[in-house]
This record gives C-alpha cells, sequence and structure tokens, in this order.
C-alpha cells in the first residue's frame, strides 16, 4: 500500500513537471517590434553554452518587411548584462544607460538600451564604424521586454518566473 500511494505521489509530480514545462514551452519567447525604417525583434535564446539569454535583431525595413538576413545580432551576456537589463527597466540602475560592447566574433558589435525620460526606451544596434539601427519603444512594451528578461533568468536557474521576480527585486543594484 505504502508504495503504491509513493507511486501515485511521483507520477503526478511527473504530470505537474510535465504540464509546466509544456507551459514554458508555448509562453511568449520573442517579440517584435517596427517603426518607420527599422525592425526590432527581441527572443530568448540560448548560447552556446546552453545559457539562456536574450538575443536582439536590428533590420532595415524595405517594403515594410525587415530585411533579417542582414540584421545586427547581439546576445546579451547572461552573467551580467541581462541582470543589468532588468535593472534599467525596472529603474533600479543609477544609470538611464546600458551599453554593451566589443560582442561578435570581430568584437564589433554593441548594444546600447537607453531609458528616455517620457517613459520610452531607446535601443540603438551597432555593427563597425557605419553600420547602426535604432529604434525607440513605446512606454507600453518596456513591460513585455521586461517579461522577456524575466523569462530568461527563470530558465537559466529552473526557476518560476515569479520567483526570478522575487530574487532580482531584492537583489543590490549595479
Amino acid at each position: 500500500m505504502v508504495q503504491e500511494s509513493q507511486y501515485s505521489i511521483n507520477e503526478r509530480e511527473r504530470k505537474i513537471a510535465k504540464e509546466r514545462a509544456t507551459a514554458r514551452r508555448f509562453m511568449s519567447k520573442q517579440m517584435s517590434f517596427y517603426n518607420s525604417r527599422t525592425a526590432l525583434q527581441i527572443e530568448l535564446v540560448e548560447t552556446e553554452k546552453y545559457i539562456p539569454t536574450l538575443q536582439f535583431q536590428h533590420a532595415m525595413l524595405i517594403g515594410g518587411e525587415g530585411d533579417w538576413n542582414r540584421a545586427i545580432r547581439s546576445n546579451l551576456n547572461a552573467h551580467d548584462e541581462l541582470v543589468q537589463l532588468i535593472q534599467l527597466l525596472t529603474r533600479k540602475r543609477r544609470s538611464d544607460e546600458l551599453a554593451c560592447r566589443f560582442h561578435g566574433s570581430n568584437n564589433n558589435k554593441s548594444l546600447t538600451v537607453k531609458r528616455l525620460p517620457n517613459g520610452k526606451i531607446e535601443i540603438i544596434s551597432g555593427q563597425g564604424k557605419d553600420n547602426y539601427r535604432k529604434t525607440s519603444l513605446e512606454p507600453w512594451a518596456v513591460p513585455h521586454v521586461l517579461s522577456l528578461a524575466y523569462k530568461a533568468y527563470a530558465t537559466r536557474y529552473n526557476i518560476e518566473v515569479i520567483e526570478a521576480v522575487s530574487i532580482l527585486n531584492v537583489s543590490p543594484a549595479d
């Protein structure tokens, strides 16, 4: 009898874990934003070492569609830049700007995220000297980007998103 009840508890735990994994798989993992000249896609991805982080893809608009073949792609460093982005978006960061430099195989990519006084977020991607894209996100878009960042953090540590929010709320800012 004891073994049967133990089996049913383990089976129940497996079922709950499977439901959570399915729910996580179908949660939003990318968002796209467009303005008059550029398109920006922010996506939850894994680094080469399988660490979840955010990837920013910036493309010029051609005929109303993003030219994704020539997009500038930048991954946030999962160790510190991801947390710094969360701090910037939650206004815990002293500075209103996050500058991520020397990314890519040639160390020539950069990503700058600025918090503007009007509540907008400006995202600037660069590659080389003259190649850059800039997109301003309206205040309503900020929580969507923040939710992706929290999901990346939570996935990295295999915790629920609400736990990630709690941990990062009590963590010291830069």
